[in-house]
């Protein structure tokens, strides 16, 4: 228990960031890491050319696109996935998400979970949660998550995510 919450390990990477682990798993880092988001969401709003846009996230509650998005004036809502209130709550203690945005929704449990029960359909879908590395990781890279994500995509609707690459593929 720490003056943030219940955090496994809060561990300096840096003079000014600090590392979180969470049940034995690297969350992120705070303050987070802009240099690759700030492009990431500017390239993801271009796709889908529009105003109000609804936005489905699934990543890391440190993602700094959460912020970035909320900040945005093309984007109406974000629903944001995440699998555990108490890790949202550190998110938000350690200033890694707004703690207070009109556009931010919290969708807590699995992402694939929602979006069979959800009837919401989004402008743009970004998965960045995970690497095909586990079998946790490995749901979201499966015909079945897909085709759930297809689903949620109002036409002309945008999926982002990227596909990781191993030294040891040959295939």
């Amino acid at each position: 228990e720490t003056a943030y919450g219940l955090v496994d390990i809060l561990k300096s990477v840096s003079h000014a960031a600090k590392a979180v682990y969470f049940e034995g798993s690297l969350c992120g880092t705070v303050p987070p890491d802009k240099e690759l988001a700030i492009p990431l969401a500017a390239f993801s709003l271009s796709g889908t050319g529009g105003e109000n846009l609804e936005i489905l996230l699934v990543t890391s509650v440190f993602n700094p696109l959460i912020s970035i998005f909320c900040g945005a004036d093309s984007v109406s809502r974000i629903d944001l996935v995440c699998p555990d209130r108490r890790l949202f709550e550190i998110s938000r203690n350690l200033n890694a998400v707004p703690s207070q945005s009109g556009k931010l929704n919290l969708k807590y449990g699995d992402a694939g979970a929602y979006m069979e029960k959800s009837a919401a359909k989004y402008d743009l879908v970004i998965v960045l949660d995970s690497e095909p590395d586990s079998i946790s990781g490995n749901r979201f890279f499966t015909k079945e998550f897909y085709r759930l994500v297809k689903g949620r995509l109002k036409d002309g609707g945008v999926l982002v995510t990227y596909m990781p690459s191993t030294g040891g593929y040959s295939g």
